[in-house]
This record gives C-alpha cells, structure tokens and sequence, in this order.
C-alpha cells in the first residue's frame, strides 16, 4: 500500500498532510502520522489490540471522526499507538438508503474498519508528544486528485 504523511506548521496548532494510493491507505498514513506525534520515539510492541467501526455521513466526518477516535483510545487508556491497519473504507450508501435524504445523526452511509495495536505509556522508553486537545474541521481538506491518488490535511489543536 503506497502511502506517505508528513508534519506542516500552523500557528498554535499541528498540521498533517498526507497522501495514498487509496482512501484506506489515505486513513492509515494519516493515522500513523497522529501516533507519531503522539509518541515521538517510534512504534513500540502492541500489548493490545483494539478494532475501530467508525461511521459517518460524508468523507471529511470519517476522516475526523476515526481521528478523534484514534486520540481517545490513546488519552483515556494512557496508552500509545503502536500501529494501525485500516482494512477498509467503503463509501458506498446502501441500497435501502439510496434514494433517501442523510440526516444529522441519522445517515452514517460512510465507514472505516481498522485495527490499532497500543501499548501503556512508559516514561522510561516514551517520548511523548505535545497534549494533542482535538482533531479539528479548520481547513480539513479530503480529495481525490486527477492521479487517482488521495491527499489529505487536517489541523490538531495542541
């Protein structure tokens, strides 16, 4: 899976910007790249392993949505991001819901599965990251480029 992210600078906050082949590879280098900042020094060994069901109503939700998840499971266990497998994306609308209008809370046509492996925080071989607050929407950015690629950015409040 042909993937890559890197970091950009924003004032008082973290930018992210990343690319992939396709939109699950587009979702883990983008998930690789929030553990990073989390932990600075690499992945460790997974002493668990979490499945995530994110949904949503439209691409940049999901995008946000398994992001924040990703950031709770590692602020609420005290835990870091060893790493993460996303095995698939599908944006497709079922066929029961083709024809009917999306409504807040109540559509959730767009999904990810993934598998994220996190381990305990450990001072003694952690080097954490600055407290990420959130994902945020300022400047969320999801698109497909003529390439077929995907390229993504989005903003953590620090």
């Amino acid at each position: 899976m042909t993937k890559r992210w890197q970091t950009f600078e924003h004032p008082s906050d973290l930018g992210l910007e990343a690319w992939g082949e396709s939109l699950p590879a587009l979702f883990e280098a983008l998930g690789e790249a929030l553990a990073a900042q989390i932990c600075f020094t690499g992945q460790g060994q997974a002493q668990e392993r979490v499945e995530l069901d994110v949904r949503a109503d439209d691409t940049q939700e999901l995008l946000l949505e398994f992001l924040s998840h990703l950031l709770r499971l590692s602020v609420i266990g005290h835990r870091v991001i060893t790493d993460v497998s996303v095995d698939r994306v599908s944006t497709d609308v079922p066929s029961d819901r083709a024809n009917t209008a999306s409504t807040a809370g109540g559509g959730d046509a767009l999904s990810v599965h993934a598998c994220v492996g996190l381990e305990r925080v450990d001072l003694t071989r952690h080097e954490l990251g600055p407290e990420i607050k959130a994902v945020t929407y300022h400047q969320l950015l999801i698109e497909q480029q003529p390439d077929g690629q995907w390229h993504a950015r989005v903003l953590l409040d620090l």
